[in-house]
């Protein structure tokens, strides 16, 4: 079978399996989660995190992103333009308006930042081999890509986390991915 037609299956399969967990259970595990994330020594360091706006029933983002300003941290989050993903400085979520498919996004003023610091990735699916599936855009596997001194973090739940994915030569690996049940890191984040 065709990659791009297993990928696309496996993204409908992903989505329902993400979209199945009840919402009571869903705050419980991006609880757990948020625990982990916050607890990595990458996250305590990082001066600039970059991060998505959690859009229906991804992990959500809020109260990372408002933790990391409350502690003093730039935060950058993505506005899709044309075929390209650019970051924006934020001050708080209020600075944000709907864009590109109703998901609240910066107004794009200020420089698109490129500097060093942590990337937190959302995921349609991710494997043990810390590959990540998204929707099918590419803006994440692009952005990744072309800033690689940005640690890629994903964040998931546990649930979407598969022994291996349907992948490609461009597909990008995540450094760190934290779950509901977990952190795992690629071997070059080991040490």
């Amino acid at each position: 079978m065709d990659k791009i037609i297993m990928k696309r299956q496996f993204r409908k399969m992903a989505e329902k399996t993400r979209d199945s967990i009840p919402p009571d259970e869903r705050k419980r595990l991006a609880g757990q989660c948020f625990d982990r994330l916050v607890s990595l020594e990458a996250y305590s360091n990082t001066e600039l995190l970059y991060c998505y706006i959690s859009f229906r029933s991804e992990m959500p983002t809020g109260d990372i992103i408002n933790l990391a300003l409350a502690e003093g941290s730039r935060v950058a989050v993505p506005r899709i333009e044309g075929k390209k993903m650019a970051f924006y400085e934020i001050r708080s979520l209020s600075d944000l308006s709907p864009g590109t498919w109703g998901i609240p996004e910066p107004d794009g003023r200020g420089p698109d930042l490129h500097e060093p610091g942590l990337a937190i990735v959302p995921g349609l699916a991710f494997d043990e081999d810390l590959y990540r599936m998204g929707y099918g855009g590419g803006f994440y596997d692009r952005f990744i890509s072309q800033h690689p001194h940005i640690l890629p973090v994903g964040i998931a739940f546990e649930r979407q986390v598969y022994p291996q994915l349907p992948r490609e030569d461009h597909d990008c690996r995540m450094q760190i991915l934290v779950t509901d049940a977990g952190i795992r890191m690629s071997r070059d984040e080991k040490g």
